[in-house]
């Protein structure tokens, strides 16, 4: 057990954050996904508390990998997956690394420029996996998604939290009611 690599649980509502710079968990109690016969969906709320100065930094969440090992954002990783990245000023992506490079390989033909969040307040994300595409919505408005992007690389079952860019701990994302459903 490290406590810098625990979950932080908020006293109240419910919500888990990373307590540590560029932090990721993994969230082995609900993988591998077992995908329906259309795929799966990931549907959490994500938060966050404190905005920063830097407004284009971000958290998310990775998923699609192959196995359970670490996953960190802009490092080279044993096994790649997809990484959703939703910024503090309502940019959402997502992007799916190659295993050459550290950066990833945006997916899809722009950023989704959504409202940006409100310190405090929940987004509601769901991320559909089917075997032919991928796509990322942030609920709230029917524009706010990527659609379908035509992308089979990564279905891999495993997945799991990610602060993304923070670098700042007093920033950095909160989730809450995670929720995984077969397609």
């Amino acid at each position: 057990y490290n406590v810098d690599a625990s979950l932080k649980f908020s006293d109240t509502g419910g919500w888990v954050s990373i307590n540590r710079a560029k932090g990721t968990y993994g969230l082995g109690r609900y993988c591998p996904i077992v995908p329906g016969a259309g795929g799966y969906r990931i549907q959490f709320e994500m938060k966050y508390e404190t905005l920063g100065s830097d407004l284009t930094l971000h958290g998310g969440l990775y998923f699609g990998k192959s196995s359970d090992d670490v996953y960190e954002f802009s490092t080279l990783n044993a096994s790649p997956g997809y990484h959703l990245v939703l910024r503090q000023n309502g940019i959402l992506r997502l992007y799916g690394p190659l295993t050459t490079q550290t950066g990833g390989v945006p997916l899809g033909a722009a950023d989704i420029a959504t409202d940006a969040p409100v310190a405090g307040q929940s987004m509601t994300v769901q991320i559909d996996v089917t075997p032919t595409t991928v796509e990322a919505r942030r609920l709230g408005n029917a524009a706010w998604t990527t659609g379908p992007i035509a992308d089979t690389t990564y279905r891999g079952g495993y997945f799991g939290l990610s602060n993304g860019s923070i670098t700042d701990v007093s920033v950095r994302p909160f989730w809450r009611n995670l929720l995984v459903t077969q397609l």
